[in-house]
């Protein structure tokens, strides 16, 4: 059973350190580079040797799972007395205790290493504490799986056969690129609607009782191909308007019906659902828009496609979309002024912070105004400070009824946060 036991501690580990890499933002890359010690050299090293260390983790756990059913098939091998033994003490035939503490251990195993896969590091810093800790059990992997991993060249050395930096920088700045969307991708599989989506403040909609000039002129204003329906309240939404579907009839007069032109089919989502799981939805029933539903019943917002798309590659901008759509200007590493409408999902991607930094005190919240009504209890004035877990938030700008402005300043040592 001792054997047993150490597999599954090596098993764990090797998650753990798998979700460290993972969780690796670029403040805590930067203080691991400015901290002089040889813990944080190891690791830096492995966050940048990303994909030969994730390959060895994972060849690791592979390893260690058919270790693991190699001891269970000697343990029965070796205890073939077993069965008589316990066949006396139970009374009847040995294959129903058997069945019984096999389906047991399955059962406990699974939520075991369901539990330790679902493990997430919330806290800021926390990534970079558990590597700086554990870098020699992917160092250890690597070193035994050498063979079977493909060497990753280091652009930090000159260029032998062209000697250009030009050369050197677009690769660096390539295989950066190709690392952040591993993560992305890797990390998609946990993004929620709520994270992504369009909240209702921003949600631009059409009464079904418009006149067609007034829907028209509501059409060029917004700029957007669909637009929800509503009757009266955006709580009941009774369809979509496709902006192309009115293009044949753009000289109609303001008694024209296009109430006949909304396509009714929408695909209603609740905030909980996975954005893996929409994207999957959008494919089957080909559409690209889906209402978000709050736990109440009420419309919480919209997600697109584009949304979703967004969230593993990055923004995406065509010639008509404005510079900027997200107004925040960057003080300096670790202050930045942002609206107080900014999603956080958007706080935490530009600030280069993991997106579930703000889990624990978010509750219900979407945005940065939200956070802050969430940590006070009230509607803050001009020049009130909040803090929250060495994060200072400061309010630049509101009014009776909402924060406006918000001047976020995060803490310079993220070591001292996961201690």
């Amino acid at each position: 059973m001792a054997w047993l036991f150490f597999l599954i501690v090596l098993y764990l580990l090797c998650l753990v350190v798998e979700r460290s890499i993972i969780g690796l933002t670029s403040h805590d890359v930067d203080a691991l580079r400015a901290e002089n010690s040889s813990a944080a050299r190891r690791a830096l090293a492995l966050s940048t040797a990303l994909r030969s260390t994730l390959a060895a983790l994972l060849l690791a756990r592979i390893f260690l799972l058919i270790s693991v059913g190699v001891w269970f098939i000697t343990f029965i091998w070796r205890h073939n007395d077993l069965e008589e033994i316990l066949s006396r003490l139970a009374g009847q035939h040995i294959s129903v205790w058997w069945g019984a503490l096999f389906t047991f251990f399955v059962l406990t195993a699974s939520l075991f290493f369901w539990g330790i896969y679902r493990l997430q590091l919330k806290k800021t810093g926390a990534s970079a504490w558990w590597l700086k800790r554990l870098w020699w059990v992917p160092a250890f992997w690597r070193t035994l799986f050498h063979p079977f991993l493909i060497k990753e060249e280091s652009h930090d050395k000159p260029n032998e056969s062209s000697g250009s930096d030009g050369v050197q920088s677009a690769a660096a700045s390539s295989e950066k690129r190709e690392l952040e969307l591993l993560k992305s991708i890797v990390q998609f599989g946990e993004v929620m609607v709520k994270q992504v989506m369009q909240p209702r403040s921003k949600v631009v909609s059409v009464d079904f009782r418009t006149d067609y000039h007034e829907l028209l002129r509501l059409v060029r204003q917004s700029e957007f191909s669909r637009l929800p329906v509503q009757d009266e309240d955006l709580d009941n939404v009774t369809g979509i308007l496709y902006v192309k579907d009115l293009l044949p009839y753009l000289d109609e007069p303001p008694e024209f019906e296009w109430q006949a032109l909304i396509r009714t089919n929408v695909l209603m989502v609740p905030e909980s659902k996975r954005g893996s799981e929409l994207l999957e939805d959008f494919k089957e029933q080909k559409m690209h828009m889906a209402i978000v539903v709050d736990e109440y019943g009420g419309i919480a917002g919209i997600c697109t496609l584009e949304d979703i798309l967004e969230e593993v590659i990055g923004d995406i901008r065509d010639e008509f979309d404005e510079e900027s759509e997200i107004r925040y200007r960057k003080i300096n590493d670790y202050s930045y002024l942002f609206e107080g409408q900014t999603l956080m999902n958007d706080v935490c991607r530009i600030t280069g912070l993991s997106q579930n930094t703000f889990d624990e005190a978010r509750g219900t919240s979407d945005t940065l105004a939200g956070l802050i009504l969430e940590l006070r209890g009230d509607i803050p004035h001009t020049g009130v400070e909040t803090s929250w877990n060495g994060f200072k938030f400061k309010v630049t700008k509101a009014n009776k009824r909402r924060v406006e402005q918000v001047l976020l300043q995060m803490p310079q040592s993220d070591s001292t946060l996961a201690n």
